[in-house]
């Protein structure tokens, strides 16, 4: 991805916007994961990201825990980026882990090859609900869903879901860890 600039924030530091990738590397991406769906498994490997700092996001937005909670079943929300604790996020072998939270990203009810599906803070425990690919930079989860904002609104307060993936993929769907 190319770099197009950055906008100093006075609260999250500098917030840093990338242009998508061409149209021939989305098509091949539109094919790779178009496999994994069919296959119903993940691409896994892009990297461990640092406890510290990173957060999964897209275009100065990040995903939040639902009013900063950390019990099982909070709901993980849109909302923008303000280096909140509860909005830092890991990827570690597969998981998607909160440390504010010491939960996983989960699928709601285990149902992580359905589409709508809400994504909720859970107590990490190595289910396929909880096992998500990083290629190219977006996130996809088990059966090649990928992490979508509902109805591709950038509200804040929006649910994250697993949403079949557009390709090119929406905005939406463009979401990163780092």
């Amino acid at each position: 991805m190319r770099k197009l600039g950055s906008i100093g924030a006075p609260v999250a530091g500098t917030i840093s916007f990338y242009a998508s990738a061409n149209s021939l590397t989305r098509k091949f991406v539109a094919a790779l994961f178009t496999i994994i769906a069919i296959v119903g498994m993940s691409v896994q490997g892009a990297g461990v990201a640092s406890a510290s700092t990173s957060t999964m996001h897209v275009v100065g937005y990040c995903a939040t825990p639902q009013g900063d909670g950390t019990a099982n079943g909070t709901v993980i929300t849109v909302w923008p980026c303000t280096g909140a604790a509860s909005q830092v996020w890991t990827y570690v072998d597969g998981e998607i882990y909160n440390p504010h939270s010491g939960k996983c990203l989960t699928a709601k009810g285990d149902a992580n090859y359905t589409p709508g599906t809400v994504l909720t803070l859970w107590t990490c425990s190595n289910a396929t609900s909880q096992t998500y690919g990083v290629y190219v930079n977006y996130i996809t989860a088990v059966g090649g869903l990928m992490i979508t904002n509902k109805g591709d609104s950038f509200a804040r307060g929006t649910y994250l879901t697993l949403w079949t993936a557009n390709y090119p993929p929406f905005l939406s769907q463009e979401w990163t860890i780092s």
